[in-house]
Formats: C-alpha cells, sequence, structure tokens
C-alpha cells in the first residue's frame, strides 16, 4: 500500500510539472492601439518559437465601446522561381519549407361609454414612455464620453450608470448590474413596444370605425396623429445600443486577449485586428500585423541580381607584322564580367532576419551573350524581403585562342588572309554576388 501511496504521488507530480510547462510554454505578443491616430503598432518584437503556443493581447482599447476581432494565420513565405532557373530546377515552381400588440392594450375598456378616457389613458402611456426612451438617450451619449475620460469602476461612470438603472427600475425592484441586464433590456424593449402597440392600436381602431361607418371624435384623431409620430422616432437596433453601452460601461478594461492561442508553425504567424467603436458604427482601425517566427530550419529560397565574376572572354584585332603574317593583338578590355542572375539557396534559417546555406545558379553574360553557372555559399539577410551575399566558382564556355596559333619573340601572329582561330574551352573562375528576392509573399 506504501509503494502505490508513493507512485500515485510521483504520477501526480509528474502531472503537475506538464502542465505548469504547458502553461508557461503559452506566451504573450503584445499590440499598441493608439486612438489619436487609430493605429496599431506590435510591441512584441521577437522572433517566434515553433513549438510555443502564444495568445494576442491588444492594448490602449476601451472594451466599454470597441468590439475587436483578432484572426492568427501560419503562412509561408514563398517566391516564384526565376525563369532562368527553371532548367537546371525543373519541377519546382516557388520556394518551399522544408409581445403582441393587443395583448399590451388589451386591459383598456374601449367600450363607447369610455373610449374617450381610454384613448387619454394610451396616449398619456405613451407621452411617459417617450420621455424614458428620450432620457436614456440623453443620458447614454453622457456616459458615452465618461468611458472614454475615465477609467473602468470609476466614481463618477458608476454614478452615472445607477442614475440610469434608477429611472429604469419598478417601484417593488432596484436594477443592478450585472444581474440584471437582461431585466434591464427587457424594460427598455417595452417602452419600445407600448409605443408602437399603441400606434398598430389606432391605426386598426381606424380602419375598423371607417368600416362601420362610426363617427370619431376630434381627440382620437389627435391622438393617432402624434402617436404615429412619436412612434416613428423609435427604433429597437438604436436602444439595444444604449443597452450595450451601460452593461459593458459596467466593468471595462483597456486592453483584450485573445481568446484562443497560436503556434506560429510556419515562417510567420499573420494577425488581423479589426477595432471598430459598435456605438457609433466606425471601423477604427483595420490592419495585419505579421510575427516571424525565428526558424531553425531548413528552406530552398531564390533571389536575382548581379553577379561579378572574373571569366572574361578576350577579344582580339590583327595588325600587320610584316608582308606575309598579321600579328594577333588582344584587345584592352576589362578584367572582370557583370552577369544578370539568379540563384537558388537552400539555406538555413538562424532568425526571421539571417539564413545562410550553400548556393547554385547561372546568369547570361551582356558582354560575350554565355551563361554562367556558378555553385557557392550565401549569406540571407531580411524578412519578407531579402538581400542577398554569395561568393563562390563560376564556371563558362567561352571562346579562346587556338593552339594553331603561332608565337615568337615578337608575339603570336597568323599567315595573311587567315582568320583568328578559336575554340570553345571550360573556363573556370569565382563570383560575388548581390542579389536580391522582393517577390517573397505569403501563402
Amino acid at each position: 500500500m506504501y509503494i502505490k501511496t508513493n507512485t500515485l504521488y510521483f504520477l501526480w507530480g509528474v502531472l503537475i510539472c506538464f502542465f505548469s510547462f504547458h502553461v508557461s510554454a503559452q506566451e504573450v505578443l503584445e499590440i499598441k492601439y493608439e486612438d489619436n491616430n487609430k493605429s496599431l503598432s506590435k510591441i512584441s518584437t521577437k522572433d517566434l518559437h515553433p513549438d510555443e503556443t502564444y495568445f494576442i493581447n491588444i492594448t490602449g482599447i476601451n472594451t466599454a465601446y470597441m468590439d475587436i476581432t483578432i484572426n492568427a494565420t501560419p503562412k509561408e513565405l514563398v517566391s516564384p522561381i526565376p525563369e532562368p532557373l527553371k532548367t537546371i530546377l525543373p519541377g519546382i515552381t516557388e520556394s518551399i519549407s522544408i409581445g403582441n400588440a393587443f395583448q399590451i392594450l388589451s386591459g383598456i375598456d374601449t367600450t363607447s361609454k369610455t373610449k374617450v378616457n381610454a384613448y387619454e389613458k394610451i396616449f398619456e402611456q405613451v407621452e411617459l414612455h417617450k420621455k424614458k426612451l428620450n432620457d436614456l438617450r440623453v443620458e447614454t451619449k453622457i456616459l458615452y464620453d465618461l468611458v472614454q475620460e475615465h477609467k473602468s469602476n470609476s466614481e463618477i461612470v458608476t454614478n452615472k450608470i445607477r442614475s440610469i438603472l434608477k429611472s429604469w427600475s419598478n417601484e417593488n425592484a432596484s436594477l443592478s448590474l450585472p444581474g440584471d441586464k437582461l431585466q434591464l433590456k427587457e424594460n427598455i424593449l417595452a417602452s419600445i413596444n407600448y409605443i408602437k402597440s399603441a400606434n398598430i392600436f389606432f391605426n386598426n381602431y381606424l380602419a375598423g370605425a371607417k368600416k362601420a361607418t362610426t363617427l370619431l371624435e376630434n381627440n382620437f384623431i389627435q391622438h393617432k396623429t402624434k402617436i404615429e409620430a412619436i412612434a416613428s422616432q423609435y427604433n429597437t437596433e438604436e436602444f439595444l445600443r444604449y443597452w450595450k453601452l451601460i452593461v459593458k460601461a459596467n466593468s471595462y478594461t483597456n486592453h483584450k486577449k485573445s481568446n484562443q492561442s497560436y503556434t506560429s508553425d510556419k515562417d510567420v504567424l499573420e494577425a488581423k485586428v479589426t477595432i471598430v467603436n459598435w456605438f457609433t458604427k466606425d471601423t477604427l482601425v483595420q490592419k495585419t500585423l505579421d510575427f516571424y517566427n525565428k526558424g531553425n530550419k531548413l528552406k530552398l529560397g531564390f533571389s536575382s541580381g548581379f553577379i561579378f565574376n572574373n571569366i572574361i572572354e578576350d577579344t582580339y584585332f590583327l595588325k600587320a607584322r610584316d608582308t606575309i603574317s598579321n600579328s594577333i593583338i588582344r584587345e584592352n578590355q576589362d578584367n572582370a564580367d557583370i552577369t544578370i542572375g539568379a540563384l537558388a539557396h537552400l539555406h538555413y534559417q538562424f532568425s526571421s532576419f539571417t539564413s545562410a546555406g550553400i548556393s547554385l545558379g547561372l546568369g547570361i553574360s551582356p558582354l560575350d551573350g554565355e551563361t554562367r553557372y556558378l555553385m557557392g555559399g550565401s549569406i540571407l539577410l531580411g524578412k519578407k524581403k531579402q538581400v542577398v551575399i554569395s561568393a563562390g566558382a563560376a564556371m563558362s564556355r567561352i571562346s579562346v585562342l587556338s593552339g594553331a596559333v603561332s608565337e615568337d619573340d615578337q608575339g603570336l601572329y597568323i599567315p595573311i588572309g587567315q582568320e583568328i582561330p578559336t575554340f570553345k574551352k571550360t573556363q573556370w573562375g569565382y563570383f560575388i554576388g548581390l542579389t536580391y528576392n522582393i517577390l517573397r509573399t505569403k501563402k
């Protein structure tokens, strides 16, 4: 029994340690909202680790009147393969990573004997509900200004909420939040429904009277016209916004954490953030922010740009030497060649900004039109857009002088009337590349 008990304690301890490690691995990515210029910026700039999970936290906001939407998706950074590399890398297309109206009024007697008083009573009730709704309009707009100026639970905000709740409480029971938020909603909607129901009642009664050719009193027509005008001033959507503000203002914060955590198992975690002022129906900001993975993986990428190499195809001209031969003179030309080329890089990503690896590529010289084949090493710098510095061996087949050319102490020569003899030869040299990858997109 002693051994079994110790074993259970041990397993329980292991589970606690595992759970603690799992929780500690969930980090928070901070994004700050600036209300002055309606902008979002990243506070967390460190590289993400693919084995960790992250929550996203937005600060500088006001949850009393702002709705925040956060959607994050891990994506790879890919770029199309440059056209020249398709011949030496076939099959690869891009970089890869390894209440009923009449029920409300049913209690009112509208028989011919009491109908005048009934109309008056309905109209008086409509006026009372109208006043309550108008007061709510004014008070919630004041509350909206207060929550922008003061922190949550401040006395001035709390007192304003209490004042509003008092005006919507029943005689026998006062309202309080958050417990009575649904009752508050019901009371507000009841006032709107009473006004609309009264309007329907008067319209239906008028239609019935016309059908029965019944004479109506002047005050009925006057009340009907006024109630119809009042009913058009109130809609449910508007006052549900007021109710929502009262409820949210009771407890609001300056930050919001994402409901779910995210794992950055690709190059970049793309976070799309939308902040809406639901009270004024304005979209304050909508922005995509990228959090980059630290890497620690092999990738295949591409770059294009300038390749400097020392493989030069010499050019010659003939100069009269004597009556039977011409001297072959080498043109005075540069000792370097600049090629427009493309490189494929199999590189290891040390961080989101730095990678290094081996490279293979080619370029075409604008000087002699010959292809330079390149192989060496590269350092890649940048996150989405990259600058690549490369160096290594270059090889090309260029034209060189044939062994049929004669040479003496005066130099190279050939008989008069003969063209300079050349042949194609594989020539090795070195290259230095400065290339770019500006076409990477998230996928």
